[in-house]
């Protein structure tokens, strides 16, 4: 057995009679808490309740005997092996299984040998009970107790290259990893039955995730359930026994001290860690990357949906740059020596413009309730092909006292909130002019009061006091603010009333709002702070100050000392983004470093598009709590945390790149051909939410963070080269000259950050207010850069460029003639130029000293 490398010692405690796991943590924790669940962390373990779970390491076994077409399938009641205090026995007059640990000082081995008895069998099912300590429900009044204690976990059912990996919620060292070992592979991975019921005997609340199964085989389970291979055909097996033959199994346990070091592991374990940029979604217009480690020559498979662009080696590790054929599910496959080819599975979408104009159009067509003499005429509500909450069939869910059907809730409003920030980005004077009507017969007649600023939330006691409603209102104000102000394509109000709407909104919701609203965060709560500059900018001072004592307060309840990571629920990730950008803000140093790993943690890093930079989550998609991926807070997160690489605060690099762009652009795989959009997407077969979601529901928050977020990204080191995230990245050769083309939309603002070799990084953006960035040319040696800007759908005479930039500026010029910088805040400057009647683009020039 190879050794554990990380030098963390482990600890472990079986149950003496069944051989279950009930403990297992790391050597020197002085709170000794549990990784995996045991009876006292998860109560259903060891009862006779109906969905009980089976504790860690128990085996399901189902088999067949030859000839026979009976299936047998059992939950092995295992005994201890007389004179060997870690090894425990089945036996039955078909199968012998003995499971053995071997506990060496930093790992656990698992050894499970199944033996065919009398009778030749085919053993077409081996999968173990998996629970992890994740019972969030008795921690709403002590958050930060859930999350110092309390574990997620990533599961990849890759095969030989799978693993499940254990993590603390903070994201703190360490990090508790299972793998399969020789002829071991995880094939499939499903919720342990009952654990994901609406109605779970025994369970507070719906803050528990559920418990898995780990597969080891999984044809029989999945054929006789009428299922699909999760990912690939090639990951499911059965095996056949002759009688007195043997099959055997092998897993290891260990600890890691971050996740990163997890792919060490799989490679010094002779398997393959792959993984792709700029994520596992994203358009077919993009290039994408695929980075492959593992010992030996490593090759890209080609199935015939790939454009191979180049390929290169580098120390430990081969990358290759491709283009797909088509979009939809993608398949790619990495073979090495004397290992199956490890599987990355892509979801490719069409061009982003045409995602964004497809999806709005829908919204601003298809979801608007239109009956004369309702209080919900001219309402935005959610749109389902089939039975969701309380609506049934194909349509608009439409009823003024439901929760989803009255367009107040987070569908309906979002999916406004969501066109006008795309217009506020590719303007449409028909969709624009549909907004306005929209906030004139149903925002500013029944949703909100224009008397006294209340917004309803119409459902159950038609409270006022919910602070997300008044947020989601004042971002509609705020990018129809924006609307105004940079193309003048409004009609029904003028910027300034725009933006007075905005602060009068937030005046009320801090004046109303629950208690435990102002002690968490708020989804889309970072445009707060876009308000706040907007007064600045129309010199509305008053306003400006006004709201500043109240987010001022607001901030002080934030950071006394509790996590403001939660929400109305028990447990929930939609406050993190909020919290992340007052922290910033306010320069709250230890609650940006802590909800930056908890940002982290929660995501997933899986080389699957469901899982690769989503949130986990499992509620709000009704039904059932099977996880419900890509939902809305995983791009609103990745747009805190790509504000924290831009501030600085967050080293970027490939991986880390790669979790932000996974959750912004997981939400564009869900728009569909017509236009319509799903909330979430579930990867379970086992549930009635199976694929994507029915109902658009609160999709409109998802797509609204992506815009939040959307940026194009040039990245270069040493090591890795140059990768382009959203956007192709070139250079002459000599790494001197670099050359960066922003795909279409992602090129109003755009970033860089180049590493070297010291450790040194010149990092910097580049925001256009109108226009999109069609090019930057980096000089690395003089530090000069050159910006192409394309002013051709743009209505406004007057553009301008927000620069953040390492080094001394010494020179502007628009079109070769000087121009001036303007300082704007600490390394950032404004420039503002004539753009001119029909000027499709001005050249922008940056000298400075490096």
């Amino acid at each position: 057995m190879i050794a554990n490398t990380t030098g963390i010692g482990m600890e472990l405690r079986l149950n003496s009679e069944s051989g279950e796991i009930v403990y297992i943590g790391y050597e020197g924790d002085v709170f000794r808490e549990n990784y995996i669940a045991g009876p006292v962390e998860l109560p259903l373990i060891g009862t006779g309740a109906a969905n009980k779970v089976e504790g860690y390491g128990a085996i399901l076994l189902g088999y067949r005997l030859v000839g026979d077409e009976t299936y047998r399938r059992q939950w092995l009641a295992c005994s201890r092996k007389p004179g060997n205090e870690h090894a425990f026995v089945f036996d039955n007059e078909h199968v012998q299984v003995v499971k053995t640990y071997i506990k060496e000082a930093q790992t656990l081995t698992v050894n499970i040998a199944i033996t065919a008895k009398g009778d030749a069998i085919e053993l077409a099912e081996l999968a173990l009970s998996a629970p992890v300590n994740n019972y969030y429900c008795p921690w709403r009044y002590d958050q930060r107790y859930l999350y110092n204690h309390k574990v997620y976990e990533h599961i990849h059912p890759g095969g030989e290259h799978g693993y499940q990996l254990v993590e603390r919620l903070n994201g703190t060292e360490p990090l508790l990893y299972c793998i399969p070992l020789a002829n071991t592979r995880f094939e499939h991975t499903a919720h342990y039955p009952g654990t994901i019921d609406v109605q779970r005997p025994s369970i507070a609340n719906h803050s528990w995730p559920g418990s898995s199964l780990l597969f080891l085989h999984a044809q029989g389970y999945l054929e006789n359930s009428g299922y699909e291979p999760l990912i690939a055909d090639s990951l499911v097996s059965s095996t056949a026994l002759e009688a007195g033959e043997t099959a055997s199994y092998g897993l290891e346990l260990g600890f890691i001290d971050k996740r990163q070091r997890l792919e060490e592991v799989l490679v010094s374990r002779d398997k393959i860690s792959v993984m792709a940029v700029p994520a596992m979604t994203g358009p077919i217009d993009e290039t994408f990357e695929i980075i492959a480690k593992g010992r030996g020559p490593l090759s890209l498979l080609d199935d015939g949906n790939i454009e191979l662009i180049s390929g290169r080696e580098w120390a430990g590790g081969h990358t290759w740059k491709l283009k797909f054929r088509g979009t939809g599910k993608q398949l790619v496959r990495v073979a090495g020596e004397g290992a199956e080819p490890a599987v990355l599975l892509f979801r490719i979408t069409d061009p982003l413009r045409d995602l964004l104009e497809r999806r709005t159009d829908f919204i601003l067509d298809k979801q608007v309730y239109r009956e004369a003499g309702s209080v919900l005429d001219g309402a935005i509500v959610p749109y389902t092909i089939g039975d969701f909450d309380e609506f049934k069939g194909e349509g608009l869910c439409a009823k003024a006292e439901s929760l989803w059907g009255n367009g107040s809730y987070e569908g309906g409003i979002t999916d406004a909130m969501f066109a006008a920030e795309k217009n506020a980005i590719l303007p449409d004077s028909r969709q624009i002019a549909e907004l306005e009507r929209y906030i004139v017969t149903y925002v500013r007649t029944f949703l909100q009061s224009p008397e006294n600023n209340e917004v309803i939330w119409w459902f159950g006691d038609y409270s006022a006091s919910r602070s997300y409603e008044y947020m989601h209102v004042a971002n509609l104000y705020y990018s129809m603010y924006r609307i105004a102000r940079l193309y003048g394509l409004t009609t029904r109000f003028t910027a300034e009333q725009y933006l007075t709407f905005a602060f009068h909104t937030l005046m009320k919701m801090y004046d109303v709002s629950r208690p435990m609203d102002l002690i968490t965060g708020m989804m889309g709560g970072q445009r707060i702070f876009a308000i706040l500059q907007g007064f600045q900018q129309e010199e509305m001072v008053e306003f400006y100050y006004t709201l500043l004592m109240k987010v001022r307060h607001h901030a002080g309840l934030l950071f006394q000392g509790d996590v403001p990571y939660g929400s109305e629920c028990a447990y929930d990730n939609t406050g993190y983004e909020c919290v992340a950008y007052y922290a910033q803000y306010f320069n709250e140093t230890r609650c940006m470093e802590e909800i930056t790993a908890v940002m982290l943690a929660v995501r997933g890093d899986q080389p699957v598009w469901w899982w690769q930079g989503s949130d986990i989550r499992w509620w709000d998609a009704g039904t059932d709590y099977a996880e419900t991926c890509h939902h809305y807070t995983s791009p609103l997160n990745s747009s805190a945390l790509l504000m924290f690489v831009r501030q600085g605060r967050l080293k970027p690099g490939p991986r880390v790149l790669a979790l932000i762009y996974g959750g912004l652009l997981g939400s564009t795989a869900k728009i569909h051909e017509d236009g319509r959009a799903s909330m979430s997407y579930c990867r379970e077969q086992e549930s009635p939410n199976y694929g994507d979601h029915v109902c658009t529901g609160d999709g409109g928050l998802s797509l609204y963070g992506t815009l939040l977020g959307l940026r194009s990204f040039a990245y270069a080191s040493p090591v890795h080269g140059e990768i382009g995230y959203l956007g192709d990245f070139t250079t002459d050769g000599s790494d001197t000259q670099l050359s960066f083309v922003p795909l279409d939309v992602a090129g109003r603002q755009v970033s860089w950050y180049f590493a070297e070799e010291e450790g040194d990084a010149d990092a910097g953006d580049a925001d256009c207010s109108t226009g999109m960035i069609r090019q930057i040319d980096f000089d690395r040696q003089t530090g000069g850069l050159r910006l192409i800007v394309s002013h051709s759908a743009v209505t406004s005479p007057i553009g301008e460029i927000r620069l953040r930039l390492e080094g001394k500026l010494l020179a502007g010029r628009v079109n070769g003639s000087a121009a001036r910088l303007q300082p704007a805040a600490e390394r950032e400057y404004t420039l503002t130029y004539d753009v001119g009647s029909g000027q499709d683009e001005v050249v922008i020039e940056i000298e400075r000293s490096r």
